[in-house]
């Protein structure tokens, strides 16, 4: 299996072959996030309640929104394992609780 850089710089070559490292707006590739999250919420959906095939569909889903998110960032122009440890840094030392299986925040105080 390649490793994180390896698949960045992949997807950086078929955005780029695709002419939507440049091309386009910022703000249409993340509605195509947005389309494709959607689409793996479809495929969760589908894997809770059991049906065939859908916890390999969520799969190929959760790729192809790993896939936009990495060329959203090339478009940003940010380096995306950057941002990836400035959200690691940030979300080690929030307090808080799990709540229904999802981390909640706990209330700043005024």
């Amino acid at each position: 299996m390649k490793d994180f850089t390896e698949l960045n710089n992949q997807v950086i070559h078929i955005a780029q072959k695709w002419k939507i490292d440049t091309f386009g707006n910022i703000l249409k590739q993340n509605d195509k996030l947005v389309e494709e999250s959607l689409e793996l919420r479809d495929e969760l959906v589908l894997c809770e309640a059991g049906v065939k095939d859908s916890k390999q569909n969520s799969e190929d889903e959760l790729g192809d929104v790993m896939f936009v998110t990495l060329v959203l960032a090339l478009k940003m122009g940010v380096d995306p394992l950057e941002c990836l440890q400035r959200a690691c840094d940030k979300n080690m030392h929030k307090a808080g609780k799990t709540e229904n299986g999802t981390f909640v925040k706990a209330a700043r105080r005024a």
